[in-house]
């Protein structure tokens, strides 16, 4: 949803803090009515309030909507991103290998790591990872979660790029034939050519591999500043 005007932000800031409110209690003395009605009116086409007996109010959607206003200088919160990262891994004939990608989109297009799978709204992230290996790479199989990474990347201006929390699930030996999609290129990469296959690396890369070395059964977690030119 685009951002809205800032009289109808005032609007939702207002009955944020009531169950119900008058025409009269929301609207600005100096504005005219016309105008008032216009924003009132918008918002109601939106499906952000409704009218009713006691006065306007916000609807289920409106709710979560004003819940992201930030009250000080009534601007929507830019919130940090959530996503799943799948390291899959297998055994064959004594030797490790991992699951990586070559990332054919936007950002960091052309850079290899682990995959990751966006959360969709509702859905559990263990839920969303093992659909995320499925529909990304024809795998099946039981994710199990091991790091949690807040990572703010920044240009190297010191320009904040992206804001994610990262959540990393372990699949081993996961089931079906590999398959790539238009999103990247997969395949199968033995553990001691990891670091020379997986080059340029997505910023994620080597934090989350050396966690997943690093893991005893004990979920860690770590924020972390990175610097990249390759957004």
């Amino acid at each position: 949803m685009r951002q809205l005007h800032q009289q109808q932000l005032k609007i939702l800031d207002g009955l944020l803090f009531s169950l119900s409110a008058k025409y009269s209690e929301l609207k600005p003395i100096l504005m005219e009515n016309s105008q008032f009605v216009f924003h009132l009116e918008r918002l109601i086409k939106m499906g952000l309030i409704k009218k009713g007996r006691a006065g306007y109010q916000l609807t289920t959607a409106g709710k979560e909507y004003a819940n992201r206003i930030y009250v000080r200088d009534l601007k929507i919160i830019r919130q940090v991103k959530s996503t799943t990262v799948i390291c899959a891994c297998k055994e064959k004939n004594h030797q490790r290998f991992f699951l990586v990608y070559q990332r054919l989109k936007h950002p960091f297009f052309g850079c290899w790591g682990f995959p990751t799978e966006k959360p969709r709204w509702g859905e559990k992230l263990i839920t969303a990872v093992a659909r995320g290996l499925k529909e990304e790479a024809s795998l099946r199989g039981e994710g199990k979660l091991f790091a949690i990474r807040h990572y703010r990347v920044y240009s190297k201006k010191d320009k904040l790029l992206e804001d994610k929390l990262m959540h990393a699930f372990l699949f081993r030996n996961p089931q079906g034939k590999l398959k790539g999609s238009i999103e990247g290129n997969y395949c199968w990469v033995k553990e001691k050519d990891l670091i020379k296959k997986v080059k340029p690396p997505l910023e994620e890369f080597r934090e989350f591999y050396q966690a997943l070395k690093d893991f005893k059964n004990k979920i860690s977690f770590k924020e972390i500043d990175v610097k990249t030119k390759r957004f």
